[in-house]
């Protein structure tokens, strides 16, 4: 049956009453509620964004807080790029669906002995892995394949376009850089994809926007050095695979003036994205 045209069921008093629920029309149409055409509109723009963007796993985090990685930053890079092999049942598989061994794992990662020993230490010592029976499992506190339940924040990490920035940066330094796009999640706005001060509001004229001198500080790269990691960020391209030209992975727009300390950063929803409607983000033309 089909969903012909969206309205609301009112009771008695001619009010909208969610629980009313789903409805048979005599014609065959069907009246829904508010809540189910915003549900099935989010589910539709999912449906979309994966169509155009590939497949996704959630990094789950709570708003304006740390995301609660007690590890260096390009340590934090190598387990976001690690993290898009997640499989549904917690562990991680290469692209045949094989899990991936202790050995694969440095491989994919391309670190030197000493350095894979490193990173793989600090993963167990803060119980970010787990390792069994040849498998690597994430911290389900933190990633997440699937649905998600009603109480869990989350960004859509975009698993193509994060893999394709890991592997154009294969340095120590360059993950390091790579990191200060992730540390900064948990104050990017969900709809707009702006780094600001409260990121749950969706009307975009009530954003606070925090500037990229605001963005250098909360990162831990220091206000005075905005300049440089201007220059650091916007170097940062990628290309989709339908498409010819090069994509920034940031975007800074002068909103609030023409200093880089006061520029506002926008990111782009090819690397992740949490809201409803990616397609508006996109309109700041990356």
């Amino acid at each position: 049956m089909n969903v012909v045209e969206m309205a609301f069921v009112p009771d008695e008093n001619g009010e909208v009453q969610e629980e009313h629920g789903l409805l048979k029309l005599a014609d065959g149409e069907m009246v829904i509620t508010k809540k189910q055409r915003d549900y099935y509109l989010m589910k539709k723009m999912q449906t979309e964004l994966q169509k155009d963007y590939g497949p996704f796993t959630w990094l789950l985090h709570t708003t304006k807080e740390e995301l609660g990685f007690e590890i260096a930053d390009a340590s934090l890079t190598r387990l976001i790029y690690l993290s898009t092999y997640l499989h549904y049942n917690g562990y991680l598989v290469d692209n045949d669906g094989n899990s991936i061994s202790k050995g694969l794992c440095k491989e994919l990662l391309g670190l030197s002995e000493g350095g894979f020993f490193a990173f793989w230490n600090e993963m167990m010592d803060n119980h970010i892995f787990t390792y069994e029976e040849d498998r690597i499992f994430l911290n389900k506190k933190y990633f997440k394949k699937g649905q998600l339940q009603k109480n869990e924040h989350a960004m859509r990490l975009n698993c193509d376009s994060i893999r394709y920035l890991y592997e154009h940066c294969q340095n120590a330094n360059g993950h390091k850089k790579l990191s200060y796009i992730f540390k900064i999640i948990p104050w990017i706005n969900l709809e707009w994809n702006i780094a600001c001060w409260n990121p749950e509001e969706t009307e975009r004229k009530f954003i606070k926007y925090m500037t990229l001198g605001d963005f250098a500080e909360r990162v831990g790269y220091g206000r005075k050095n905005a300049r440089r990691l201007a220059k650091d960020l916007s170097a940062v391209k990628f290309k989709r695979p339908k498409e010819y030209e090069s994509k920034h992975a940031f975007l800074y727009v002068a909103y609030t003036g023409f200093n880089p300390d006061q520029w506002v950063v926008v990111m782009n929803p090819m690397v992740y994205y949490g809201g409803t409607d990616y397609r508006k983000v996109m309109a700041f033309e990356f």
